[in-house]
């Protein structure tokens, strides 16, 4: 049930949070990366940005040095705890609160949502992307980076239970198409799948 799910991956991301860095952080930092410049975001950006799934805020990391708003939802209580704190140390204002996607409410509020190798938990993946479309403004960028190696995929939900399946590439295209996004397009990184849109 979705209900079950949501409470595996609490409990797995509460586990896992203390090590996820150790393990993750090089190769989240190349997917943040490739992200941030499909987004077009440089320096000289400004306006809001939402990080979906923020996990131990490693992309606010990357996002230092830009004039951007940055905000955060996560499910997972420990993950925030270590995400505060990381970007305390590295003088980063953002602001972040415990929420799933699937209950997003706000409307036409951001100028980027990037979610990166989230999407993959999340029980409700249409709702999930019809609220990151309400909540960006208009011509606002959507990008999601995910996991792509959807042949492993029932291999991948034995390690890691909370996840609810790995949209092909094709699903994602028509899942945007269907939440109303235009300028769709996507590019590959090894075991990743982008896709970006426009509102």
């Amino acid at each position: 049930s979705k209900e079950m799910n949501k409470k595996l991956n609490k409990n797995f991301f509460n586990k896992v949070a203390w090590y996820y860095d150790f393990l993750l952080k090089g190769i989240l930092f190349k997917v943040h990366k490739r992200a941030i410049k499909i987004a077009g975001i440089n320096q000289n950006s400004k306006g809001k940005l939402l990080d979906v799934g923020f996990g131990t805020g490693n992309l606010f990391l990357l996002l230092k040095n830009t004039r951007l708003k940055l905000f955060g939802i996560d499910i997972s209580q420990n993950m925030l705890k270590i995400a505060k704190e990381k970007l305390k140390k590295e003088g980063i204002m953002a602001k972040l609160k415990i929420l799933s996607v699937e209950k997003l409410k706000e409307k036409s509020e951001y100028d980027y949502i990037l979610c990166t190798e989230a999407f993959h938990h999340f029980g409700n993946k249409n709702k999930a992307i019809k609220n990151m479309h309400s909540a960006l403004k208009k011509n606002g960028k959507l990008i999601i980076a995910d996991i792509n190696f959807y042949f492993l995929n029932y291999l991948f939900h034995l390690i890691e239970p909370g996840n609810t399946g790995i949209l092909s590439a094709k699903k994602f295209l028509n899942a945007l198409e269907k939440a109303g996004f235009k300028n769709i397009k996507q590019e590959k990184m090894p075991f990743t799948i982008l896709t970006s849109g426009r509102k």
